[in-house]
């Protein structure tokens, strides 16, 4: 959900602040279909490279912490052992995780961006340029 939101604020600001460029691209001939092409490609890369990015960044973490694992003391540890579990938190390296994790931001991608190709649909270019 955090994600989510913080792509859509994004992609809002992203659309809005370009409303002056998209008028003027369409006032010199640029086709709605050709533009919503070109900003729903812009944000596949942008999630891409923010998916690549923070796989990237944390995998040396994660790596270190696999051989390294997390003691857990005190009175958690105690309750830990009770039920029959070594207290130490654990990471893992199970590659699913990355990839279910980078799809789901891709899906929501997909569905976020259709915001902006709404709005370019809907576009009037004498308002645009005017704002």
């Amino acid at each position: 959900m955090v994600i989510g939101f913080g792509m859509f604020g994004t992609f809002l600001m992203m659309t809005r602040e370009r409303m002056y460029e998209f008028g003027l691209m369409m006032a010199v001939g640029m086709k709605k279909a050709r533009m919503q092409m070109m900003i729903f490609l812009e944000f596949i890369y942008l999630s891409f490279l923010g998916v690549l990015g923070g796989i990237i960044v944390s995998l040396p973490i994660l790596i270190y912490f696999y051989y390294h694992p997390i003691p857990i003391g005190g009175d958690s540890s105690d309750m830990f052992e009770k039920f029959g579990i070594e207290p130490v938190y654990i990471f893992s390296l199970d590659w699913s995780i990355f990839w279910t994790q980078a799809l789901t931001v891709f899906v929501m991608t997909f569905v976020l961006a259709l915001y902006p190709l709404w709005v370019i649909l809907r576009l009037n270019i004498i308002k645009a340029i005017r704002s």
